[in-house]
């Protein structure tokens, strides 16, 4: 299977194996254990869920996500930093 799809980077293919084996058995297991099926063909008029993933984008939100809770952690770190550790401790 992994032969097949040598076309692309490696994170296309990690991607195209994630789309064509994981969503399907995750979709199949949800449907059989609520018994419903999850979008209806009759409904959506579309057999699989239509998303592209951009490799460029959820690096973008990845590193982003890391900036903004590195610096949210950085200003309870700083008021940490500037107090006494007797006085602190004293009052915990």
């Amino acid at each position: 299977m992994i032969l097949a799809l040598n076309h692309g980077q490696p994170h296309d293919r990690i991607v195209h194996l994630a789309k064509r084996l994981v969503v399907p058995f995750v979709r199949a297991g949800i449907g059989e254990f609520l018994h419903i099926e999850i979008f209806p063909r009759e409904v959506y008029q579309f057999s699989s869920i239509p998303a592209e993933v951009i490799p460029r984008d959820v690096a973008i939100i990845c590193i982003s996500a890391f900036f903004i809770c590195s610096f949210a952690a950085l200003i309870p770190a700083y008021f940490a930093a500037r107090l006494d550790p007797v006085k602190a401790l004293r009052y915990e």
